[in-house]
């Protein structure tokens, strides 16, 4: 039986195993590089699984970044994903993904104070 996560506040969109992707909320299929825009523009969304009804947003979140990172457009180094992957299945593992949010939650608010102190300055 598929799980249901449909939400007022939340848009749906359903992975088929050929990769497309089925938009819920507008009702037709949407290129991969929409959920890019969804994510520029702060729009909450969960990718499920059109056979099992699984929430499978994290993974294409991970495509998206491998995908993004093929060419020139590297984000992360060799050195930092390798670092990453050893500390799956490790005992601190749960404990680095809780620094690595709040790590990046403070990079944000700084990014913001930043930005809000050289519109002061451009007045």
């Amino acid at each position: 039986m598929k799980k249901k996560l449909l939400s007022d506040s939340v848009r749906i969109i359903t992975k088929y195993p050929n990769r497309r992707l089925y938009d819920r909320t507008d009702s037709h299929y949407i290129p991969f590089s929409s959920l890019k825009e969804l994510i520029l523009r702060n729009t909450p969304f969960k990718v499920v699984d059109e056979k099992t009804g699984d929430d499978v947003t994290r993974g294409v979140l991970i495509q998206m970044i491998s995908e993004e990172s093929n060419g020139n457009n590297h984000f992360f180094s060799e050195q930092i994903l390798r670092q990453i992957i050893q500390f799956y299945g490790n005992s601190m593992g749960g404990a680095m993904g809780i620094y690595l949010e709040k790590a990046m939650s403070n990079f944000l608010s700084i990014q913001d104070e930043v930005l809000k102190n050289s519109k002061n300055i451009l007045k």
